[in-house]
């Protein structure tokens, strides 16, 4: 399965690697060029979102804002512009969960699904699983997303539709 994954910061590139690791086809971005370095050899680094999402059936989206999320899905070269229908978007980032229901309306009009997927770091490691992972989203499109989200996760739980999983994570915070 391809997957692409976008933001290669501290949360993010430990995310990326175990992706990588658990045999996913990976292409990776981020805003910072230099970050997609230590991904050489492991993934295929993109120049934009819309690239890393060639081909991807799954996209991740690890940023730091809700404005940054809405640029890499929706922006001029954002994941929208390259994800086929069926495709799954999965945002990892903290945001709120008006802008989870704000994106839905463009992908669900193009056949792409959203899963919102915020993660909390649970162990002291970038080798191995090392967050929770909250899910919202459709029982179908959660389940799709687990193998992937397993990777780099200790536990996974789907906490009920689209906006559950922020705001688990919101009151976690």
């Amino acid at each position: 399965m391809k997957v692409a994954f976008v933001g290669l910061g501290s949360m993010g590139a430990p995310q990326a690697r175990l992706i990588a690791r658990g045999g996913y086809e990976l292409a990776v971005c981020d805003a910072a060029p230099a970050a997609g370095d230590a991904f050489r050899g492991i993934a295929r680094v993109a120049r934009s979102p819309a690239d890393a999402a060639q081909g991807a059936q799954i996209a991740c989206v690890c940023v730091r804002d809700d404005r940054q999320v809405e640029e890499v899905v929706l922006g001029a070269a954002g994941l929208v512009e390259s994800l086929a229908p069926g495709a799954l978007v999965l945002i990892h980032s903290t945001i709120e969960i008006e802008t989870l229901h704000r994106l839905q309306v463009p992908l669900k009009a193009r056949g792409i699904n959203l899963v919102d997927a915020p993660v909390s770091r649970t162990r002291p490691t970038d080798d191995a699983a090392f967050v929770f992972t909250m899910m919202g989203g459709e029982p179908d499109d959660v389940d799709r997303a687990r193998a992937v989200v397993g990777t780099f996760s200790t536990d996974v739980d789907h906490m009920g539709p689209l906006g559950a999983g922020m705001a688990a994570k919101i009151a976690n915070n």
